[in-house]
Formats: structure tokens, C-alpha cells, sequence
């Protein structure tokens, strides 16, 4: 149990259990539980930003977020997991992967029966798999959410209303939500931690898909020949591979592809001032770097080993 000097001390510390967030920010309208935790949030806002990367010269207001973008620069992980050899950045990411090793199952899905070492690996596992549970639906365009808040601050994407703008930049968003996962492309701020390796999102929607690349999952099957992804844009290029669908058409020569990313590559050949790959043997040049290395091994296999 834990333990504190005055009534005060534990006073402030019993907030951190509640679930109310009763100060909020006006500029944002992010909220709180405690007031001190305003005044600091509010220097995010200010043009004040004394904390300088020296790496990218990106600036910061708050020193531990100053910190934490330090660390993206470097790919050094010195905390070593005797257990499974996990590599980590800090103690503390060693420590909280330690509890996946050392305690029992106490964390049970009410959805399932899956139980598991940690709290925020149960959350994120409900958000992955139990999706289906978010039952808030959008009428215009049938999107379901976990809560109906979250369901009106979408619906404003439908209207247009763009209330909230941006300290940094002046861009406007629908939602106090939307603008603050914008606000992390500024603050450099990740506060969704993988619970599996110690990797960091500014959204969500980011951890889902890479939690995936932990667990195997793929969700999404095709039902025409059972094959499965891990994300629904997957599942949704394959599908093509089926149907013949070609969406994605050149507006200079008309020819189509199923995948955006075949268009672009594509377009690249009618842009007379494109960079050319160039062979480093024979000086002959090709309009993809693919391209060249097929042209590598088959003709200068020799001269290249």
C-alpha cells in the first residue's frame, strides 16, 4: 500500500484513480484531472519552446518530450532482457516488458476468454479483436464507435464545421480529438506504447496495426480464396486480384492499375525530367532502380561478384 507524509499528498494522489478530468484547456479543450497539470500542458501553445534538437533542430516546450524525440535519433538499447534477449532504450521500458515474464494472468477479456499479464495488453487486445463491440453507428457513412462523444465529433467531418484550430500551424480541425493527435506532429509526442517492444504512436489506430505484426493476426479474409491480412487495405488491393479491378487510371496515356502505388511508379515515365537509374558498368540507364538490378545480375553477374 502505498504510503504519503500529509492529507494533502494523498488527497492529490487519489485523483490519479478517478476517472473525472474536471480542468481543461481553452485553447485545445483537452482536460485534466488536476489543475498543475493545465499550467504545465498550456506551454505546448506557447512560441516558447527552449528545448532544441540538436540532431534536426526541432523544438520542444517540454523537456521529457524533448527527451523522448532525442531517443528517435538514436538506435542504441542498451537494457537487455536476461529472459528473452529483448533489446530496450530505457529502464523503465525493460521494466514493464519484465512483467510479461513475471506475473501471473490476472487480466481477463470480458469478450473472451483471453487473459493476460498486463492491463494495456488487455486494452489493446479488446480494441483489436473486439472491434465489433463499438456500438455507436454513423448513419451517413455506418462508421461504429466506442461512445456516442466520439461519434458526434465525427459526424463533423460530414458537416464541414471546423471549430478548432491549431496553435502551430493555424490549420482547423472538426474535433478537439482530431487537433490534438495533429498537435503530436509538432510536439513530437507518442503517447501510444506498444506493450510488446517499447515502439511509440501518435495514434491509435497506428499501435492497432503494428501490435499485429506481434500477435499474427489478420482479421480480414478473403472470401474467395481464405487468404488473410493484417490490415483492411490488404485485404482490399488483394481482392482486386480477383474482380480484375483497376481503379487507379494514368491521366496521360489512359492505362490503368489495381494499386496506387503502380500508378505513381508508372507516371514516372512520361516525366521527361526524371532521375534515371544508371548501370556503373556499361553506363546504360533505366527509369526504375528494379529495373537496373535485373539488369546487374543478368548481364555484369561476373563483373559485380
Amino acid at each position: 500500500m502505498k504510503k504519503f507524509i500529509s492529507a494533502n499528498q494523498l488527497k492529490r494522489h487519489m485523483i490519479t484513480h478517478s476517472e473525472k478530468r474536471p480542468y481543461r484547456c481553452e485553447i485545445c479543450n483537452k482536460s485534466f484531472k488536476r489543475l498543475d497539470q493545465v499550467g504545465a500542458h498550456k506551454v505546448i501553445h506557447s512560441e516558447d519552446k527552449p528545448y532544441k534538437c540538436k540532431r534536426c533542430g526541432k523544438g520542444f516546450a517540454h523537456r521529457n518530450v524533448y527527451k523522448n524525440h532525442k531517443k528517435t535519433h538514436s538506435e542504441e538499447r542498451p537494457f537487455q532482457c536476461e529472459e528473452c534477449k529483448a533489446l530496450f532504450r530505457t529502464p523503465f521500458s525493460l521494466h514493464r516488458h519484465l512483467l510479461i515474464h513475471n506475473s501471473e494472468r490476472t487480466f481477463k477479456c470480458h469478450h473472451c476468454d483471453a487473459t493476460f499479464k498486463r492491463k494495456d495488453t488487455l486494452s489493446v487486445h479488446v480494441q483489436v479483436v473486439h472491434e465489433r463491440h463499438k456500438k455507436y453507428r454513423c448513419e451517413l457513412c455506418n462508421k461504429a464507435f466506442v461512445t456516442p462523444s466520439v461519434l458526434r465529433s465525427h459526424k463533423k467531418t460530414h458537416t464541414g464545421e471546423k471549430e478548432k484550430t491549431c496553435p502551430y500551424c493555424g490549420q482547423k480541425f472538426a474535433s478537439s480529438g482530431t487537433l490534438r493527435v495533429h498537435i503530436r506532429s509538432h510536439t513530437g509526442e507518442r503517447p501510444y506504447q506498444c506493450p510488446y517492444c517499447e515502439k511509440g504512436f501518435s495514434k491509435n489506430d497506428g499501435l492497432k496495426m503494428h501490435i499485429r505484426t506481434h500477435t499474427r493476426e489478420k482479421p480480414y479474409k478473403c472470401s474467395d480464396c481464405s487468404k488473410a491480412f493484417s490490415q483492411k487495405r490488404g485485404l482490399d488491393e488483394h481482392r482486386r486480384t480477383h474482380t480484375g479491378e483497376k481503379p487507379f487510371q494514368c491521366d496521360v496515356c489512359d492505362l490503368a492499375f489495381s494499386l496506387k502505388k503502380m500508378l505513381i511508379r508508372h507516371k514516372m515515365t512520361h516525366n521527361p525530367n526524371r532521375p534515371l537509374a544508371e548501370c556503373q558498368f556499361c553506363h546504360k540507364k533505366f527509369t526504375r532502380n528494379d529495373y537496373l538490378k535485373v539488369h546487374m545480375d543478368n548481364i555484369h553477374g561476373e563483373a559485380d561478384s
